[in-house]
């Protein structure tokens, strides 16, 4: 009788065992699925990197100011007979299929010893609507510059105008060239403001 109950416990012993073993397998082919499956979820790596592949991509030295990244496809002009001392009016112009972004802020650089330099700066305190427009490709955008709170009335000389934009995340420059002269008037503030204003109003969509 005892000889029977052994056999019966060893073969109730070894039963447990292979169901644990079993129950084992089970679950570790449940989590290599899990793997697998996460890792098709996944990223890849450069992927992730894609923005700061994209912002490294421009020029090295982008932000001197004798070697800031240029477009052909975009271009800045100057419309002639709306150009004082303290403003101008200028037509953005996206000759690309790519939409860009960029803001009010602006850079005046006068034209020294054949090469560009920063025009001195009157007040280090001034405001700039941290706003942005969007301008989508081959399109055009007419918009006015006031610069005289942070550059003064320009005096004489050649100068240009420089904006910077965004066009898929990467920092480009765009520069437009003009001359002050000594016949050239200094803009009326309120009628600076005014235009201005219903120029933002035309730039919004309907």
């Amino acid at each position: 009788m005892k000889k029977y109950c052994l056999i019966f416990l060893v073969i109730l012993f070894a039963g447990i065992l292979s169901a644990c073993a079993n129950a084992d397998k089970t679950e570790d082919t449940e989590v290599l699925k899990s793997d697998d499956s996460d890792s098709a979820n996944m990223i890849p790596e450069e992927n992730n990197n894609s923005e700061s592949t994209a912002q490294q991509s421009a020029p090295a030295g982008e932000f001197n100011i004798k070697d800031k990244p240029t477009r052909d496809d975009v271009r800045l002009e100057l419309v002639e007979d709306l150009l004082t001392r303290d403003s101008g009016t200028f037509r953005i112009v996206n000759l690309s299929d790519q939409t860009i972004e960029y803001g009010r802020d602006c850079v005046i650089e006068e034209k020294k010893d054949n090469g560009w330099k920063k025009a001195p700066v009157v007040s280090k305190e001034f405001d700039v609507w941290a706003d942005a427009f969007g301008l989508y490709g081959k399109t055009t955008r007419t918009f006015q510059q006031n610069w005289k709170e942070l550059y003064g009335s320009l005096p004489a000389g050649k100068y240009r105008l420089g904006k910077d934009y965004f066009m898929n995340k990467v920092m480009y420059w765009v520069y437009c060239e003009f001359e002050i002269t000594e016949e050239t008037g200094e803009g009326d503030d309120t009628t600076d403001y005014f235009r201005e204003f219903f120029k933002f109003i035309e730039s919004m969509p309907s």
